[in-house]
Formats: C-alpha cells, structure tokens, sequence
C-alpha cells in the first residue's frame, strides 16, 4: 500500500512539473495552433480505450512526457517556434523617462543629461550631439523611425560623437537654453531639436528635424553628420568662434540688471508677483496658460506647487 500511494505521488508530481514547464514554454507561442501541437507533442498523448473488453483487459493509456529542457528549447527558439532577435540596449533603459525609454532601442549610443556623458566628451575631445523632444511629439518619433532606428546612421553618430538625449519635460532649463540657440541662428525653432555641442557645451550648429537622406536641396541628417564630422577635424576654430560669439551676443541681450539705488523686492514678494503672472495667463475653458500651441510645463506646475498661495493655484496645476 505504502509502494503504491508513493508511485502515485511521483506521478502526480511528474504531470504537475510538467504542466507547470508547458505553461512557461507555451508562452512563446506565436498561435493557438502551435500551443495545442507543444501539448500534444510534449506534454502527453493518451490513447483511450475503444474495444468492449472488460476494463481489466483494455490497453492502459500511453502518455508520453517531454523534460523541461525540451519544452524551454521549444520556447526559445528550437522546434515548433520562431527566434525572435533581441534589440540592442543603450542606457536609456534605466531612467524614467516616457521619452527616454522609447529611444532605450535604439542603435545609438545614447547618454541621458549628465556628467558621465560630458566626462566622456572631454575625455575622448568629441562633440556632443543634443537630441531634445518629449514624448507626444509627431517629428520626434519621425525622426527616430527614419534615422535613430537605422543601423549606419546610429554607427556615425556613436562612433563620432557623444549622443545625449534629452526629455523636455524633464530638463525644461536645458530646453529653453539650447532652444534659444537654436532660434537665433536659424530663425526658428522646435521639436526634436538638433543641437551640436562642444566638450565644455557650448553650442556652434542647431536645428530641427533633418530627414535621413538628401532630398530636393535639403541635405539629409547623414549628410549634415559627415559635414560637421569634417569641419570639427579641418576647421574646428571656425565652428568654435562662431556659436561663442552667437552665445556672447545672446548673453548680452538677455542680461537682466537692477537699477543703480535699489534694492532686490523680498522673496515672498517675487513668489506672489509670479504667482498673479501666472494666474493671468491661465485659461479657464481650454486649460494650460497662454495661447496655442501648448506644451507641458512642469516647471510652472512644480513653481506653483511651491508658492502654496490661494487655493487658485490647486486647480491651475490639475486641469
């Protein structure tokens, strides 16, 4: 009795483990199909009794059992389904980021904002490429689809430069800086923007989206690469001089002074004068401040998340 309830026991056990490895390996299954043929083939095949033979004289069932080996084996990749290749993972992977971690695939060597990625530049005496969009921006996903995603762009970028992606949502600061850049150079601005830096982050060349190819008399992305790949190796002063003298002017021009005699208005004073700022610019009906377009502005949701003034501020940063 002892015998027999011990052999049941290890046969329980064995269609248990069995069932359990088919429920892991029938998740690489590509249809209903393929997972029913796994089970008919590994997991067991019992033949039932047809004759009119007493019970005690009909063929016992067959079942036949498959290890876990062969069943994983089945599931990632051997008999009965289909590899899939794996993307290659740049550091993106880690942050956050909605924005970021769509480009996480991608075939560049993308760093997030930081100091690993400026260390690497000053190292290695590379520019950096400045890639800045957010997470519903159309032109950003274009231009990942046509030229992050292809393998010989993602080569050049990687190979001569330090490739940065940034989420403005997340750093509006470094948005509105290189953005400012970008819109006095070229006389206008937007999203994904393009911007190329020097070791120490100073900007010489921006833009917007590029196409991945030379089209009309538009150069295309790969083509601005191998230019500006060129210039920094034979005419480096010029690319230099010249985003420092934009940067000069821009300094100038934005440079905010008090007047001889007076004194800085208290803190809780500027808090206030912000916050009444912002309140006028509010839109009640549509939501968000100011006219079309619109786009996120955390900084101003966290500023007034900070102010704590009237009970305004709370629906302000809701809606």
């Amino acid at each position: 009795m002892l015998r027999r309830a011990l052999l049941h026991l290890a046969s329980r056990s064995r269609r248990v483990e069995a069932a359990r490895v088919f429920n892991v390996a029938s998740l690489g299954a590509d249809s209903p199909q393929q997972k029913q043929r796994i089970y008919t083939k590994c997991l067991g095949r019992t033949t039932h009794p047809t004759s009119d033979k007493p019970p005690h004289l009909q063929p016992q069932p067959v079942r036949y059992w498959c290890s876990s080996s062969v069943l994983m084996s089945m599931a990632s990749g051997g008999e009965g389904s289909s590899s899939t290749p794996q993307k290659p993972t740049n550091r993106l992977a880690k942050e956050r980021s909605p924005y970021l971690l769509q480009h996480a695939h991608n075939p560049v060597d993308w760093f997030p904002w930081g100091q690993e990625a400026f260390e690497k530049a000053v190292k290695e005496d590379k520019p950096i490429f400045l890639s800045v969009g957010y997470s519903t921006c159309h032109w950003c996903h274009v231009m990942e689809r046509e030229s992050f995603e292809d393998e010989e762009i993602g080569k050049i970028l990687s190979d001569n430069f330090v490739c940065i992606k940034v989420d403005r949502e997340e750093r509006p600061d470094v948005d509105k800086v290189y953005m400012t850049f970008v819109q006095a150079t070229s006389g206008g601005g937007g999203w994904p923007m393009s911007v190329w830096l020097t070791p120490d982050l100073r900007p010489f060349i921006g833009g917007t989206y590029f196409p991945p190819r030379d089209g009309g008399r538009r150069p295309g992305f790969k083509t601005i690469l191998s230019r500006i790949i060129e210039q920094w190796q034979n005419n480096r002063s010029a690319l230099e001089s010249t985003g420092t003298r934009v940067v000069e002017s821009l300094r100038k021009g934005t440079a905010i002074s008090a007047n001889p005699g007076t004194t800085p208005l208290p803190a809780p004073d500027v808090a206030k004068r912000c916050f009444h700022q912002l309140a006028n610019s509010y839109e009640e009906e549509y939501g968000g401040f100011r006219e079309a377009p619109k786009f996120p502005t955390p900084g101003t949701h966290a500023l007034l998340g900070l102010l704590k003034g009237p009970h305004q501020w709370f629906y302000m940063v809701l809606v």
